[in-house]
């Protein structure tokens, strides 16, 4: 009975944890879930809840309640979410995929996600989504050549 009395106790600490960190300013809905998975490295209490639910995805910071460490969510979650789609980046490498994750070009943070649209830290989306030269469709990295693809801004380069 008593060990059943422990377990409620932790499920409902657990539960107010999730719905705090559900709370907070997310730009969308994965990085909870992802977040929902850490643990604290300083005791392994997996019950870390935000300190303040009022401030932007990027600073959020988390305190275990169990030791009272405290964890900064943009140092960890470009991590995280590296471990959440380690078998889908797996399979993209080894198919010929595109990647399920990348560099924000906004926060430089690891934490864009192709298949959401949008970086899950800072909420950046992509300012162009399409070759301005030859329609194809451009992804996160093709961003830094201002519109085109990778191949149109190599030509562009090479014939001046």
């Amino acid at each position: 009975e008593k060990m059943l009395s422990v377990s409620n106790v932790f499920a409902q600490q657990q539960k107010k944890c999730a719905d705090q960190l559900a709370a907070c300013d997310w730009p969308n809905s994965l990085a909870p879930e992802i977040l929902a998975n850490l643990i604290c490295g300083n005791c392994g209490s997996p019950l870390l809840a935000p300190v303040d639910t009022k401030v932007s995805a990027k600073e959020v910071v988390l305190q275990c309640q169990s030791c009272a460490t405290d964890v900064e969510v943009d140092d960890v979650l470009g991590k995280l979410v590296g471990v959440h789609f380690q078998f889908d980046a797996y399979i993209a490498g080894k198919e010929g995929g595109l990647d399920p994750y990348g560099d924000c070009p906004e926060c430089m943070d690891t934490t864009y996600i192709p298949g959401e649209e949008m970086c899950i830290l800072c909420g950046y989306t992509l300012d162009y989504d399409s070759c301005q030269r030859c329609g194809a469709e451009l992804t996160v990295d093709d961003q830094i050549y201002g519109g085109v693809c990778d191949y149109c801004d190599h030509m562009l380069e090479k014939n001046g």
